[in-house]
C-alpha cells in the first residue's frame, strides 16, 4: 500500500552524525520549527538544524562542557550550546564613533512617523450665520 493510499507522509530517510543517528520522526517532529514554501524543503531544514546542533553538542562533549549552570526553562543540551557558544564567539563592544556613524547612515529607519496631538480642530462658520455655527459645533462634538 502506497503513501497516497494511507494518506500518511512518508518519513525522510534517518542522517548520521558521528555516532548519532537522527531518525525521520525527529526530523518530521523538528520541521514545526522551520517554516519552508514545501514540505521538503521544511524537512531538508529541519535535518540541517538537527545536524548542526550535534555538531554543537559534539563540540560541546569534546571540550567537556557540562550543562550544570542552566538557566530559566534552558535544558541540559541549550546550556552546553550557550556556554560552547560563550566560550567560542567573542563579540566586541562597538566604539562610540562606530554607534554614531550606524546612526548617522541610519537614521531614517530609526524614527517613526511624528506624531501630533490635537486639541483644536477648527471647523469654519461665519461670526455672523447662527444656523452654520450650530451646524459646525456638532460636526465638532
Amino acid at each position: 500500500m502506497s503513501t497516497e493510499q494511507t494518506g500518511t507522509t512518508p518519513s525522510p530517510p534517518p542522517i548520521r552524525v558521528n555516532d548519532r543517528l537522527i531518525d525521520g520522526e525527529e526530523i518530521n517532529r523538528e520541521i514545526q520549527y522551520h517554516p519552508a514554501p514545501t514540505l521538503n524543503e521544511a524537512r531538508r531544514r529541519a535535518a540541517r538544524a538537527l545536524v548542526v546542533r550535534e555538531l554543537l553538542l559534539a563540540e560541546a562533549d569534546r571540550q567537556g562542557l557540562d550543562g550544570s549552570d542552566r538557566m530559566d526553562g534552558e535544558t541540559d543540551e541549550e546550556a552546553r550550546i550557550r556556554k560552547l557558544i560563550d566560550a567560542q564567539v567573542d563579540i566586541p563592544e562597538p566604539a562610540q564613533a562606530d554607534c554614531l556613524r550606524y546612526y548617522e547612515s541610519n537614521q531614517a529607519s530609526m524614527r517613526t512617523a511624528d506624531e501630533h496631538e490635537v486639541s483644536h480642530i477648527l471647523i469654519p462658520a461665519p461670526p455672523d450665520d447662527a444656523e452654520i455655527r450650530a451646524e459646525a459645533r456638532k460636526k465638532a462634538m
